[in-house]
């Protein structure tokens, strides 16, 4: 009898363990990139059109917003930055407590902003955002 409580305890503890994988384990990942991309001998409007359409076909949801050009036009094109608007709040300590990272892009300067949103791969759990500036 003892024999077969010790078997029963293993079989046990084997089919524990084997549930304790990376499948059934919750897992929230955030990965944030930022791409730059000069392209140039190409009219602004022709350029805007064609990224906005891209959008619209490929993205589950996109926000659009065309802001006025800078008058006069700087130098240099603006950057996406990424800034976190709960920066020196109690809510970003007990979201940084928790695990919780809040940053968002800015497009300062930009002509063009498009926030869309990938859902495709939502059944598995992911959801892709991007952020798109265009500016002159």
């Amino acid at each position: 009898m003892r024999n077969i409580s010790y078997l029963v305890v293993a079989v046990s503890s084997l089919v524990i363990t084997g549930c304790a994988t990376d499948a059934f384990t919750p897992t929230v990942e955030t990965r944030q990139s930022i791409v730059s991309y000069d392209i140039q001998n190409i009219d602004y409007l022709i350029a805007a059109d064609q990224i906005v359409a891209t959008h619209r076909s490929v993205m589950s949801s996109a926000r659009i917003e065309r802001n006025f050009a800078p008058d006069p036009l700087p130098a240099q094109p603006g950057r996406i930055t990424m800034s976190n608007p709960l920066h020196n709040s109690p809510v970003a300590g007990m979201a940084q407590f928790g695990g919780a990272q809040f940053l968002l892009p800015s497009c300062d300067g930009s002509q063009l902003v498009i926030t869309s949103d990938d859902t495709s791969f939502g059944r598995y759990g992911e959801t892709t955002r991007y952020t798109s500036c265009v500016g002159v």
